[in-house]
This record gives structure tokens, sequence and C-alpha cells, in this order.
């Protein structure tokens, strides 16, 4: 059984323009997992329900088939926050299919803000030079976790997860014995696994538990110098004027 989902899901209230997007362009770039019991698509409530099930009846999900033009890799990132880097990384990698996986209402709407717009008849379309080439998933990534193909993507990028500084709350890190192993298992071999954050204590956590593991090796031995062609986020540079230096991590799949 999936367990609880601890995190805020939404934020301020959305400008007008950011409500029109999440109205008419998130269902568009949404990524939408089939129904094999009918026509159709579940929603997350529905996935939810299905994987609380003794036998879950769902289908891996391909992820060439959710763009509409053949793809030459694909790349997931968790809790993409503002969107900053997966929407750049999109622009910079149009035969790349990404798919970003956020719960907080605010982020998903800011990310659309960064590769959609509103015309002036309320109609949305890409900025343009961008491609469809990102899909949202706007729900728990781990609900994914049963559905997504072994070995789908070439790089999974964890960026800043909320380090749940507490003792009692460790088992809610992210990176951790329950996901280390699901995601090596959905990396490629050789795949990448990035991790970033600005708090020592997660990443001492991080460092040691994907040692534990031995699922991946450290690739870059310079953790607090930024990997090349690196892409920061808000929150990134915010911190970085505050005071705290990031560690970066890109450990590759065994």
């Amino acid at each position: 059984m999936l367990e609880k989902f601890y995190g805020r899901r939404k934020g301020k209230a959305l400008k007008p323009g950011r409500v029109i997007l999440m109205e008419k362009l998130l269902p568009q770039v949404s990524l939408k997992i089939p129904d094999v019991k009918k026509k159709g698509y579940l929603s997350p409530d529905e996935v939810i329900e299905e994987l609380h099930k003794e036998e879950v009846a769902l289908e891996c999900l391909n992820m060439q088939d959710f763009f509409p033009e053949k793809k030459d890799d694909f790349c997931l990132e968790v809790g993409f926050g503002g969107g900053e880097h997966i929407a750049e990384m999109a622009l910079r990698s149009p035969k790349t299919g990404f798919l970003g996986a956020e719960v907080f209402v605010n982020g998903v709407a800011h990310l659309l803000a960064l590769i959609g717009q509103v015309n002036q008849d309320k109609s949305v379309s890409f900025q343009k030079g961008r491609v469809d080439n990102l899909r949202i998933f706007h729900e728990d990534v781990r609900l994914l976790f049963p559905l997504l193909k072994r070995e789908a993507f070439s790089q999974i990028y964890v960026l800043f997860p909320d380090p749940w500084p507490k003792t009692r709350h460790e088992k809610r890190r992210f990176i951790g014995p329950k996901n280390l192993p699901v995601l090596a298992s959905l990396l490629k071999k050789g795949g990448e696994l990035i991790v970033a954050t600005d708090v020592p204590l997660y990443a001492e956590w991080t460092e040691s538990k994907v040692q534990e593991s031995n699922l991946f090796e450290l690739k870059n031995k310079e953790i607090r110098i930024r990997p090349k062609d690196w892409i920061p986020t808000r929150y990134e540079e915010k911190g970085i004027k505050a005071g705290r230096n990031p560690y970066y991590f890109v450990f590759t799949k065994k």
C-alpha cells in the first residue's frame, strides 16, 4: 500500500492566466494512465484505488506512447518545484521526452507558464521554439513506480527535496532504502541519478544511503561544484544568496 504523502499541495491563489493554463494546457501535457478494464484513462484517485488492491490490473507505461513524435531518450524529474530545470532541459533537448512529477499546484502552474502561453482569444499554445516533449504527472510520483517500464530513463533528477531534518521524520526522505531500488530499476544500465541539496544533513544521508544500496557509484568527486551545463533553479539561487552552498551528486547505475 502506498504510504501517505507529506508536503504542501497548494499555496497562494493562482493568477487568471495561470488558471487558464491549468484548465487548458495541463490536460494536453498530463501523463494519462490507461485503464485496461475499459476504454479511457484513470484519474489519480482511481490509480490509488487500483494500487491498494491485492492484484493490480494496470499495464506498464511505455513512455514513447505519450509523445506525438518518436523520442531518442527519456528523462524523469521528481518534484520539479517551479519547473525551471525541466522546462530548460526540454527546450535544449527537443528529441528527448521529459516526465516531471509534482503535487504542488503552484509549481505546476509555474511550469506551464514557462512552456506555454495564453493567447488573446483565451486559447493556449506552446511558446515559440518549443516542441511537445514534456509530460506532467500532477501527483505523487510513487504512484507511477509500479506502472513504468523498467530501464525507461537515462536520467532521473531529484533536486532539493524536502530534507525532513527531524530524526522521527527520516523515513519520509525520498532518497532512501525504499525508493533507491525502484529508481535503479527505472534507469538504464549506466544511467544517472542526479541529486542536489543545500542541507548538509541530507547530503550525508544521501551519500550514505546510496552507498549502502550498492546500486550506484558516485561519478563526480567534487560534489560542491556544479556539474557541467547545470541548470539552476530559483530555490537553488535563493539558497546560495542566503549562504547555503549546494551539494551535487551524480550517481551512475552499476
